[in-house]
């Protein structure tokens, strides 16, 4: 671990979570810079805070007798792309008046 960022803020991020610069070393691949370490750490972290809260979420509706919360609904997971049918309804009716605006704009030019 000889990069430039550890050897400027390796003291300063130690400072502020105690023990993450052994666990940089002692986490980090072949070839792999600091900071790519790093933030694998904390991407790792923080989906298992964030996992934590949601199951401590689930488990409180739970006693309240709701459903689980559905994930998809807040993560992105599961999210439709393209439009609603109404959406292509309005699309393809309004090119088709546009169509006709033009040829009859066309018509009327002659």
């Amino acid at each position: 671990m000889d990069d430039f960022v550890f050897q400027t803020y390796g003291t300063s991020f130690d400072d502020i979570a105690p023990g993450i610069n052994q666990r940089v070393q002692e986490t980090a691949v072949a070839g792999e810079d600091y900071l790519t370490t790093l933030q694998r750490i904390l991407s790792s972290l923080a989906l298992t805070y964030q996992q934590q809260q949601l199951m401590a979420l689930n488990i409180e509706r739970a006693k309240r007798g709701q459903p689980p919360v559905d994930i998809a609904q807040y993560s992105g997971i599961g999210v439709n792309v393209g439009l609603n049918s109404s959406t292509q309804n309005l699309v393809m009716w309004g090119g088709a008046a546009l169509l006709a605006a033009f040829v009859f704009s066309s018509l009327m030019k002659r």
